[in-house]
């Protein structure tokens, strides 16, 4: 794929989609900084050689460590539920979702839905490593158990 057409595709679904803005790397050319609010970014490098363009955002460190076994746990849970994302853990500590999009230049709004996909899910990650859930003790008796469920659940 020319440069040219997978930029007018790029151009084409942020046109169609929610987000901010579209800057190419001043030094790349087959890099671009998709802007998906004033915060956050999503990284595309076009990888003709797979045939793909791969996509990642930095999502920060994890705020409180002693949490970091029910980070996980969620990380788990969310790779087991979508194919085409992952959480990795990058350089000095930092987490990074990444994900990918086959080259096809003629389905922007494939990338649009894509990128919209995307953005809440960055949101999301973002304020769960800096503000990680708390992980509670199991009820130690069955009372408890049904207790703790009626005050969850209102029943």
């Amino acid at each position: 794929m020319h440069p040219s057409e997978l930029e007018r595709c790029l151009q084409q679904a942020a046109e169609l989609s929610g987000i901010h803005a579209l800057l190419r790397h001043p030094e790349h050319d087959d890099m671009w900084s998709v802007v998906l609010d004033g915060s956050a970014v999503l990284y595309a490098e076009s990888e003709p050689a797979r045939g793909r363009l791969s996509l990642w955002a930095e999502l920060g460190p994890l705020a409180d460590a002693q949490q970091r076994d029910a980070v996980h746990g969620l990380m788990a849970r969310y790779a087991a539920s979508v194919e085409r994302s992952r959480i990795v853990l990058g350089d000095a500590g930092v987490y990074e979702l990444h994900s990918h999009w086959p080259l096809r230049p003629g389905r922007p709004a494939d990338l649009a839905a894509l990128f919209d996909h995307i953005a809440p899910v960055v949101h999301s990650w973002r304020e769960i490593l800096a503000r990680p859930p708390v992980e509670r003790p199991p009820p130690a008796t069955l009372d408890a158990c049904l207790a703790e469920l009626a005050v969850r659940y209102c029943v």
